[in-house]
């Protein structure tokens, strides 16, 4: 029997979910894996487009202000989803901070070559202060946290109440806030 999901299609009557967009292949992610879209690769400027769009519509009721981003196993482009889909809701005119939650292979700062000394794990363990670990980039309404030292103790430090503190001053610095956590086969911190 093949249980396995290959298009969105499949997702859909497996799991009663809708589809918010579909990524076309970027050949430059096989080398980098977090490279922004360039603009001459058109359908996947317009595809993150479309996912901004849908993902903005999605809950009529209220506005998305986080979202976390995760895939099943490392290598599925996870991080690349973050960076250009953050991309797109800052080039809409929103205020976008991409939070490198991924405490143990953390790759955003990659993404956008600023130092990871400081950032998240920073402000958990209340070393260093919001403003001293959030970078600014070239692109405007866009930051980035990057994951800072790595710990010997994500889950717990993602599970803490001082997470969830945190989660909320950074829903009051920027409009919308998007996750780039572990993929959720290999480890418990995305739960």
């Amino acid at each position: 029997l093949n249980d396995t999901l290959e298009n969105d299609d499949d997702v859909r009557e497996a799991l009663s979910l809708p589809s918010l967009g579909t990524i076309p292949f970027v050949r430059a992610w096989q080398k980098n894996g977090h490279v922004h879209v360039a603009e001459e690769a058109v359908p996947a400027l317009e595809a993150f487009r479309i996912l901004r769009t849908n993902i903005q519509f999605a809950n009529v009721d209220s506005t998305v202000r986080t979202l976390l981003v995760t895939s099943s196993a490392p290598g599925e482009g996870k991080t690349s989803i973050v960076v250009n889909l953050g991309i797109a809701m800052a080039q809409n005119g929103r205020k976008v901070l991409l939070v490198d939650a991924d405490l143990r292979r953390s790759q955003l700062h990659r993404a956008f070559a600023i130092p990871n000394i400081t950032g998240l794990t920073s402000l958990l363990l209340n070393d260093a202060e919001r403003q001293e670990c959030i970078v600014e980039t070239d692109i405007p309404n866009l930051y980035v946290l990057p994951s800072g030292p790595p710990p010997p103790n994500p889950s717990e430090l993602l599970g803490s109440q001082r997470m969830a503190q945190l989660i909320e001053e950074f829903q009051s610095f920027a409009d919308v806030v998007l996750f780039d956590v572990p993929p959720v086969l290999a480890c418990a911190d995305a739960m």
